[in-house]
């Protein structure tokens, strides 16, 4: 997920300064994160907009080391 907000991020700067850049709303993000294969701390793969937010915030950190699916 850091590596798409990074590639979000380069796009940003490569877009001309008169298109505001819009990031993706949470909602969004979730789809990324249920396609990445990465489940929410309770071993789920539907991802809810608090979820990312918290994931955003770092708050799944201890997690991330059983959360990506490997079925």
């Amino acid at each position: 997920m850091l590596a798409m907000l990074r590639n979000l991020e380069k796009e940003r700067h490569t877009q001309p300064a008169d298109e505001p850049f819009k990031w993706p709303g949470f909602r969004s993000l979730a789809v990324v994160l249920k396609e990445a294969a990465y489940w929410t701390p309770k071993g789920h793969d539907h991802w809810w907009s608090a979820q990312v937010q918290q994931r955003l915030k770092s708050r799944f950190e201890s997690y991330d080391a059983r959360s990506v699916r490997t079925d």
